[in-house]
């Protein structure tokens, strides 16, 4: 009866061990148990915290951080085979980088992951994970990404139907005429004047002609006015007569080109991360699931 008893209670320890540590998953030679999926589940907060490319949610289901696991072995498989390998001596000098950039010391830092259930052997792998993860999309997935300069003004079209991805960027110089000088009749013999001036160096007529070489400008730093009137200008052409204050400018545009607006290059770095990490997304899981394929791997 003694012996049937305690049968009972070693076969029950047995049982509650066996649910404890089920097979969650198994890539290649490598078993990933229940029990290690629940202690990734209960250090979730610090995890992301110290690995938020790898943890990018604030909530994950058991089987979300069995594929996280999965994909670790996956990406240290690739890795291995393309020559990277990280060593335990490179994982020690970034969490010393940590250390130092947040001013920390060690015993802080104990603190840190004890009171986030976390422990400084978990703490070091996730380490070496998130560098193995870094690594990964730089050497292996950012080369598959590829951005073109019409997606990116798309996507700021989409969000700025007022603004314009494309201005015009002149080499002007302009040249000045005082207004009192100007009868109203002969406003419009002032262009065939500043030619003659231009191509002759005529100072012998009744105006006082001065040249000024303003270089490159780009059309969003000009006023509307002059905006219109360059608009209407073809390189190499003078324009039309504009009066601002008691001068009549007429500005040679010398060179003239259609580049990137202000608005757009501002926005250009931001636009181009949102949509790298859109790609990035959709490039791994395509490429994971190619890459799963050359290994054993079954889910339970």
């Amino acid at each position: 009866m003694k012996f049937l008893l305690l049968f009972t209670l070693l076969f029950s320890v047995s049982v509650q061990a066996k649910l404890l540590d089920k097979t969650m998953a198994v890539i290649n030679d490598k078993v990933i148990t229940l029990s290690q999926v629940k202690r990734v589940s209960q250090s979730l907060e610090a995890r992301r915290k110290i690995s938020p490319q790898i943890f990018n949610k604030k909530k994950f289901k058991l089987k979300e951080i069995v594929r996280i696991k999965v994909e670790t072995e996956v990406i240290r498989k690739k890795l291995e085979e393309i020559g990277y390998i990280v060593s335990d001596d490179q994982v020690e000098s970034q969490i010393k980088d940590t250390e130092r950039r947040l001013r920390l010391n060690r015993k802080a830092l104990l603190q840190f992951l004890k009171s986030n259930r976390f422990t400084f052997d978990e703490y070091f792998e996730l380490i070496r994970e998130t560098i193995e993860y870094n690594i990964f999309l730089s050497r292996v997935i950012q080369p598959l990404v590829s951005i073109t300069d019409q997606e990116l003004k798309h996507e700021f079209f989409k969000k700025n139907k007022k603004s314009r991805s494309m201005t015009f960027k002149y080499t002007l110089s302009d040249f000045t005429i005082p207004k009192n000088q100007v009868r109203k009749k002969d406003r419009r013999k002032l262009v065939a004047a500043v030619k003659d001036f231009k191509l002759n160096g005529n100072l012998k007529g009744k105006y006082a002609i001065e040249e000024d070489y303003l270089g490159e400008l780009k059309q969003d730093g000009l006023t509307k006015q002059l905006q219109r009137v360059l608009r209407r200008t073809s390189k190499g052409e003078f324009s039309k007569p504009i009066l601002i204050g008691n001068y009549y400018h007429i500005f040679h545009v010398r060179n003239k080109e259609v580049v990137d607006s202000e608005a757009f290059l501002q926005a250009k770095n931001r636009i181009y991360n949102k949509i790298f990490s859109q790609n990035v997304v959709n490039i791994k899981k395509i490429w994971m699931d190619s890459e799963s394929s050359k290994h054993y791997i079954k889910y339970f």
